[in-house]
C-alpha cells in the first residue's frame, strides 16, 4: 500500500512515494531530501526535519512541544520523523538540506598535475568523508578534500545506520549515496583513476560492499571494473 504525499520546496513541488508505516522523514530521505543532513533517526531531538503542513496538521507530540515554539506549532510546523505518511499530505519544506560538497580545504596547497595513472584514497567515516588523489608512480598527493557522509539522513551514528541498512532497499540506497560521491570524485580527477581504496569502520564498509554481519570478512580494497578483494 502506498501513502504518497506532496512536498513544496523553494525550487518547486514534488510528489513523494511512501510505503505503509513509513514516516514522512524517512520517505523524504529516500526521495533525496536531507542527504548529508545529520538527522536524529526519528528521536525528535534535532529538529532538522521540520516541515509545515499545508493540509491539516496532526496533533503535536510531546517532543514537538519541547523542540518547536508555540508559534511554529500554530503555523502547522511538525517534525516529519514523528508522523507516519498517511497519504495525501501537502508539506512545505523550507530547507531540504544542501547538496553535500567534497571541496578542498581552504589552506590546501595548489593542485598538482600528473600525466600517469592516478589513485583515489577515501576515508569513509560515519559522519564524514575525506579523499586524496595520488600519483601512482611516486605516491605524491595531487589533491585532497573532505565533506560529510551523504548517509547522515539515516542517522548520525552507527546503530541507526545499520538499522536503516537492514530495511527493505535501505542498504541499496545508502550504498548508492556513497557510490555517487565516488563516481563524481573519479570523474573530476582529471586523469585515469586506476586504483580506488576505501577505508572505514566495519559498519560503513559492510554497507558499501553489501556484506551483512556476521558474514563480513573484513576491510577490502575496491578496484574499478574488478571484483572486490581482501
Amino acid at each position: 500500500m502506498r501513502n504518497d504525499f506532496t512536498v513544496s520546496t523553494p525550487s518547486g513541488r514534488r510528489r513523494v512515494a511512501a510505503e505503509a508505516g513509513e514516516t514522512l522523514a524517512r520517505a523524504l530521505f529516500r526521495a533525496g531530501f536531507f542527504v548529508g543532513v545529520p538527522l536524529c533517526a526519528g528521536l525528535g531531538r534535532c529538529g532538522r526535519c521540520r516541515a509545515r503542513f499545508l493540509t491539516e496538521a496532526p496533533p503535536p507530540r510531546p517532543a514537538e512541544r519541547r523542540r518547536l515554539g508555540s508559534e511554529e506549532l500554530a503555523a502547522g510546523y511538525r517534525l516529519t520523523c514523528l508522523h507516519p505518511a498517511l497519504g495525501g499530505e501537502r508539506l512545505a519544506l523550507d530547507d531540504p538540506g544542501p547538496a553535500p560538497a567534497y571541496s578542498r580545504p581552504a589552506d590546501a596547497q595548489p593542485r598538482l598535475d600528473s600525466a600517469g595513472p592516478l589513485g583515489l584514497a577515501v576515508d569513509l567515516g560515519t559522519t564524514g568523508l575525506a579523499w586524496r588523489l595520488l600519483a601512482r608512480a611516486d605516491g605524491r598527493v595531487l589533491d585532497e578534500g573532505r565533506g560529510v557522509n551523504p548517509q547522515l539522513g539515516a542517522g548520525g551514528e552507527v546503530i541507526s545506520r545499520l538499522a536503516y541498512a537492514l530495511e527493505a532497499d535501505g542498504g541499496d540506497y545508502l550504498r548508492r549515496l556513497v557510490l555517487d560521491v565516488l563516481v563524481r570524485l573519479v570523474a573530476g580527477a582529471g586523469g585515469p583513476v586506476t586504483e580506488l581504496c576505501v577505508a572505514g569502520n566495519s559498519a560503513m564498509l559492510s554497507i558499501l560492499c553489501d556484506n551483512r554481519f556476521p558474514d563480513w570478512p573484513g576491510p577490502r580494497i575496491i578496484w574499478p571494473g574488478r571484483p572486490a578483494r581482501r
